[in-house]
């Protein structure tokens, strides 16, 4: 889940080996570095579902409690994440 971050930290520009233009990337971090410390603990904390359905019911009504979420947007297919594992958690997040 956090190699997104550390992916994004290294391709933003300020990242080591690219240079950080004048204009046109204000509201991007001032140092891209930040993302590379990203945890799965950071993510989990902000709101990010992942786990045993258990788990995942319990995150989403703690967010749905905490930020009044009536809505949610799912995304089961991370990096390159296995097609069928892709469909198991489908399958797991229908149930």
């Amino acid at each position: 889940m956090v190699w997104f971050y550390h992916l994004l930290a290294s391709l933003l520009p300020g990242a080591p080996g690219r240079p950080a233009p004048e204009t046109g990337y204000e509201d991007y971090p001032r140092d891209p570095g930040l993302l590379s410390k990203v945890t799965t603990d950071d993510v989990w904390d902000r709101g990010t579902c992942f786990g045993s359905p258990e788990r995942v019911i319990a995150q989403m009504k703690r967010y749905m409690h905490e930020a009044g979420a009536t809505s949610f947007m799912h995304q089961m297919r991370i990096g390159g994440l296995e097609h069928k594992k892709i469909m198991r958690s489908m399958e797991l997040f229908a149930r």
